[in-house]
């Protein structure tokens, strides 16, 4: 029993009335390693910093400076870079990061998010007006998926976790996804294609005949068009408007 207890350790966690934190034993354990002078010693740490990643916002950005030491490919070479890495790490756990208890009848909200090393997610509750961290998400990019357009890989970030808020989830795809058509119609400039109206004259380009426009299609982008072959579907990327001639 814990009778007057207003804390306990469990499995390398303190657990508390206002939220769960690392053991400082498992902390002092990371803030007190040396500057690493090999990749054995860079792994080591990093697997220590692991073990807390959960309390650590977007993980997969901040150590990957120390990540790259684990390539083949890569030569030893401790930088600025890495000296920064490596202090941010430290200063992330000393601060003594508090997450607050999972509440099922509160409101979440997941918040994903993508960089140049990794994707990272934090899972949001509400408690009274503030949002508090209940816990941190992140995972490295391979080699493929750094060479990303940046909308990519933030469209990727919400595969990540699973989906426990899925009207915020779905309002970022939605704005990811029209940063991702500008970008696209930017690098290939693209124009947005003009509406056609009931009894426009098109060129229909698959089919290299003449048509006239019937009507909209429910389909994105469709119209029903008249043509010698009968009433065809066609997207508007294949109507050309034919321009009016006067009698």
């Amino acid at each position: 029993a814990f009778s007057e207890t207003h804390e306990v350790k469990f499995l390398g966690h303190i657990i508390s009335e206002s939220g769960v934190r690392p053991d400082p034993d498992k902390t002092r354990a990371v803030l007190e390693m040396k500057e690493p002078s090999t990749i054995s010693g860079i792994r080591s740490f990093l697997g220590m910093v692991n073990q807390l990643g959960k309390f650590i916002p977007c993980l997969a950005e901040k150590d990957g400076p120390l990540r790259e030491f684990l390539s083949k490919r890569f030569h030893w070479g401790w930088g600025k870079a890495q000296q920064e890495a490596f202090s941010e790490l430290k200063w992330e756990l000393s601060s003594t990061p508090v997450l607050a208890l999972y509440n099922p009848n509160k409101e979440l909200k997941l918040s994903a998010d993508a960089s140049s090393y990794g994707l990272g997610a934090v899972l949001l509750q509400k408690e009274e007006e503030l949002w508090k961290p209940v816990a941190y998400a992140s995972r490295s990019l391979m080699p493929t998926e750094q060479r990303y357009a940046q909308v990519e890989k933030e469209h990727h970030s919400l595969l990540i976790p699973s989906l426990p808020d899925y009207t915020t989830v779905a309002a970022k795809e939605k704005g990811i996804r029209e940063k991702q058509t500008a970008s696209y119609n930017t690098r290939h400039r693209a124009r947005q294609l003009s509406h056609l109206s009931s009894g426009q004259r098109v060129w229909i380009t698959d089919t290299k005949t003449e048509g006239t426009v019937v009507a909209s299609h429910s389909a994105p982008r469709s119209y029903l068009v008249e043509s010698p072959q009968g009433i065809l579907r066609r997207n508007r990327r294949h109507l050309v408007p034919m321009p009016n001639i006067e009698p």
